[in-house]
C-alpha cells in the first residue's frame, strides 16, 4: 500500500513536470535533477519505490523571470523573501509553492553547486557537467539530464552537505554505482581527481560501506591520509542526537563546507574569504539587510563571529578526537 501512494504521488510529480516542461521547452531549457531525475531514469521502472518530496530542476539564470511568469500559470508562486530587487543576486536556488497545499513544491536553480566557497575549489566541474548531458525520451519528450558520472558526483555532493541525514539520497548513489561497469569507475574516479571531488567521494563510500554489503559496492576507496578518522570524529556529533545539543549540530554543519574542500591551500584560501567576505557574501550571510552601509558596518561582527565559531568549532573537534582514542 505505501508503494502504491507513493507510485500516485510520484506519478502525479512527473505529469506536473511534463507539463511545466512543456511550456518552457520552446524557449527555456530546463534540467531535471536529483528526485525528479531518477524517477525518469534510474526507477523509471518502479516510480512507487522512492519517495520525492518536490521537484528540482536547473535553468540558466537569466530564463528566471520567464521561469517565474510560467510557473504562475501552473499556480506556483515564488517565495518573495528570495526574490526581491537587489537581494537576489547571491542566489542560486529559488523557492517555489503552490496555492493548492496538496500539490508539491518545486525548486529552480540557477547553479548546480549552491554552496558558496566550495563552488570556487572544484574547477569547471559545473560547466562541464552541464555541457556532457545525456538525453532521455519521456513521452516523447527528448529531456536533457546530467549524464550518469557528473550524476553521482551532483548526487554526492549535495547528500554529503547535508551528512545523508535523508537515507534515499545514500540509496541513491549506492543504486546508481551498482551499475557502473569497471570503465564508468575508472571515468568517475578521474572526474574526482580533476575536480578534487576527493573527500566528497570517500565520505560517500565511507557511508556505503557502512550501510550495505561490502561486495556491493564496487566503488574502491581513495587513498587519503586520515581519512577514516577524519570522517568518523566529525560526523560522530552530528549524529548523536541525545549528547551533543542542537547548537552544536548547526556550527559542525556550518564549517561542513570548509571540511569537504580537498586541496588545503582552497580550504585556507576560502576561509579567508569567509573571515574577509565581499558584499554578497556578507548579504547572503545577514539576510534582510540590503543597505550597503549597514552591511560594511558587519565586517567587524563577522570577523568577531567568524573567529569565535572556528575556535569554538576547532574545540569540539578536538574533544571528540579525544574521546574517541579513549
Amino acid at each position: 500500500m505505501e508503494n502504491l501512494e507513493e507510485f500516485v504521488k510520484n506519478s502525479l510529480i512527473i505529469n506536473t513536470f511534463n507539463q511545466i516542461y512543456d511550456d518552457c521547452n520552446d524557449k527555456i531549457e530546463i534540467i531535471p535533477i536529483k528526485g525528479i531525475m531518477l524517477l525518469l531514469t534510474l526507477y523509471k521502472e518502479d516510480i512507487g519505490c522512492r519517495n520525492v518530496a518536490d521537484i528540482d530542476f536547473v535553468i540558466k539564470r537569466d530564463d528566471l523571470p520567464n521561469v517565474i511568469e510560467v510557473l504562475d500559470k501552473h499556480g506556483y508562486e515564488i517565495d518573495r523573501h528570495m526574490y526581491v530587487k537587489g537581494s537576489n543576486l547571491h542566489r542560486r536556488k529559488f523557492s517555489f509553492y503552490h496555492k493548492n497545499k496538496g500539490k508539491c513544491d518545486l525548486d529552480v536553480h540557477t547553479s548546480l553547486i549552491t554552496k558558496r566557497f566550495i563552488r570556487n575549489t572544484i574547477g569547471p566541474f559545473e560547466d562541464d557537467a552541464l555541457s556532457d548531458l545525456q538525453t532521455i525520451n519521456v513521452g516523447g519528450r527528448e529531456i536533457h539530464v546530467l549524464n550518469d558520472i557528473y550524476n553521482w558526483m551532483y548526487l554526492a555532493y549535495h547528500g554529503v552537505m547535508h551528512v545523508f541525514y535523508k537515507k534515499k539520497w545514500l540509496d541513491d548513489l549506492f543504486f546508481l554505482q551498482k551499475n557502473f561497469d569497471d570503465e564508468k569507475i575508472k571515468q568517475l574516479i578521474d572526474n574526482v581527481y580533476k575536480y578534487h571531488f576527493e573527500r566528497i567521494y570517500n565520505f560517500t563510500v565511507v557511508r556505503m560501506i557502512n550501510n550495505y554489503n561490502r561486495e556491493d559496492v564496487k566503488l574502491p576507496m581513495l587513498e587519503l591520509r586520515g581519512c577514516h578518522l577524519f570522517f568518523d570524529v566529525f560526523t560522530r556529533p552530528l549524529q548523536t542526537k541525545k549528547d551533543v545539543r542542537k547548537v552544536v549540530q548547526k556550527l559542525m554543519l556550518a564549517y561542513l563546507e570548509f571540511a569537504m574542500i580537498s586541496q588545503v591551500k582552497d580550504r585556507v584560501r576560502e576561509y579567508f574569504r569567509l573571515l574577509f567576505p565581499d558584499l554578497n557574501i556578507l548579504q547572503h550571510t545577514y539576510k534582510g539587510i540590503n543597505n550597503k552601509f549597514l552591511l560594511a558596518l558587519m565586517y567587524p561582527v563577522n570577523l568577531l563571529v567568524v573567529l569565535t565559531t572556528s575556535m569554538l568549532y576547532s574545540a569540539i573537534m578536538l574533544g571528540f578526537s579525544i574521546r574517541r582514542r579513549k
